[in-house]
């Protein structure tokens, strides 16, 4: 872990320079070798001694993930969203039953009983 450094009055003209020019935090922090915490407690800093009109009110931020551009809807196809699971998960396949042994079609990887056994009452006290 890196040891706390003084800011310099140099990196603060660096800072308003990059902020009003449209920089975002991370950007500002790579070319400051600082963190992006440590950038956005400087530039809260700097708004609170400089004036609120010495920096942007807010600075574009990579992190927030925004959808800009919408998927096209094809004609024909539902707009109900597909979800895909991966991994096993959701496929039809043969499984082996955790109830009696046999093999039978299981439309999920969660889904460990045949039809047989899940009819039947797991509790050991049933008749």
């Amino acid at each position: 872990m890196a040891m706390w450094r003084p800011w310099t009055p140099e990196e603060d003209q660096r800072v308003v320079d990059m902020a009003n020019g449209g920089a975002c935090v991370d950007q500002i922090a790579d070319a400051l070798k600082r963190s992006h915490n440590a950038v956005q407690f400087r530039i809260s800093y700097l708004r609170q001694h400089l004036g609120a009109d010495a920096l942007p009110k807010r600075l574009p931020d990579p992190r927030q993930v925004r959808i800009r551009n919408k998927p096209q809807k094809v004609p024909g196809q539902s707009s109900a969203p597909k979800y895909i699971k991966r991994g096993g998960c959701g496929e039809q396949k043969p499984r082996v039953c955790l109830g009696c042994g046999r093999t039978f079609s299981s439309a999920h990887c969660m889904n460990r009983l045949c039809n047989t056994c899940r009819g039947r009452s797991a509790s050991p006290y049933a008749p």
